[in-house]
């Protein structure tokens, strides 16, 4: 599972033993939002979305800039939001 840690890198990475399921039930709804099926992202990062691309636009604290793929479930998640 891809973390982001709050000194500003997309470059860390965690191993999580657990289900995705499991892990968006943890964490906090109003923060964090499922974008697709394999991705869980801090909301508050998200900059842009694209919904013709399907693609939204995250900035780390650090400023990097990352673009991800969206699921048509996670383009109405983070309108929502």
């Amino acid at each position: 599972i891809f973390v982001q840690r709050s000194a500003g890198s997309f470059d860390s990475e965690e191993v999580i033993m657990d289900s995705m399921a499991a892990l968006e039930r943890k964490l906090d709804p109003a923060v964090f939002v499922r974008i697709d099926r394999s991705t869980i992202v801090n909301a508050q990062r998200v900059y842009k979305v694209n919904a013709k691309r399907r693609v939204c636009s995250l900035r780390s604290a650090g400023g990097k800039n990352l673009e991800l793929p969206l699921s048509k479930t996670g383009i109405e998640a983070l309108m929502r939001m």
